[in-house]
């Protein structure tokens, strides 16, 4: 927000978690210092990873000026929102500058020779073609395709929030097969990057199949 307004409209959509969904359409203070709007940061938790604008979360803001700006939803509009049902695909948090180790690859998952990676390797020439030699290959399909599928919490460590991912992709050799993702989100760099895959018997699937 690069016009040094203070007061900020909260953006809309279906689908938004309960939690986010009380803050949409609504007006905040930046510096939290309007007696009139309460503050952005307290009310929302916006700068963290479970507040607004943090993981998965897919609202902006809106300059808005008091006695000039109109708001953008009316509270009809907004109540039809929040009672929508719930989005199907939760996404892998900062997919788009997600990061795959090509040691995860190299070294394990494609890695006939490793000890407890071998038998992934053997699935993954077998399953869809990929091996050592186009690792790179394994890398840019799954870059081309974590956004078709949703991304499930599994916890938290030490180093930051754990998510799962199953897959279903063709391969070099023009087959399909399901594999298991599984990430880190770093808690202090925000950064998303892979730590484990396999060739699995899983497959994701919609509600109601």
């Amino acid at each position: 927000m690069k016009c040094g307004c203070d007061l900020v409209e909260v953006t809309a959509h279906a689908g938004a978690r309960p939690e986010h969904a009380e803050w949409q359409g609504k007006v905040y203070s930046r510096s939290g210092t309007s007696k009139k709007y309460p503050s952005l940061v307290k009310v929302t938790g916006y700068g963290t990873g479970a507040g607004l604008g943090g993981w998965n979360c897919r609202h902006n803001m809106l300059p808005f000026f008091e006695d000039i700006s109109t708001r953008a939803y009316n509270d009809k509009e907004l109540e039809e929102l929040k009672n929508t049902p719930k989005d199907d695909i939760i996404l892998l948090p900062n997919l788009k500058n997600a990061i795959i180790p090509k040691e995860k690859l190299l070294n394990y998952a494609l890695d006939k020779n490793h000890p407890q990676g071998k038998e992934k390797a053997k699935a993954f020439e077998i399953a869809l073609g990929y091996n050592i030699e186009n690792y790179q290959d394994l890398i840019d399909n799954i870059m081309q395709n974590i956004d078709k599928f949703p991304a499930k919490l599994k916890g938290e460590n030490e180093y930051g929030q754990k998510y799962e991912v199953l897959m279903t992709i063709t391969g070099n050799n023009n087959k399909k097969a399901n594999i298991k993702t599984a990430w880190l989100v770093d808690k202090n760099t925000n950064e998303t990057r892979l730590t484990t895959l396999y060739v699995t018997s899983k497959k994701y699937k919609k509600d109601g199949e």
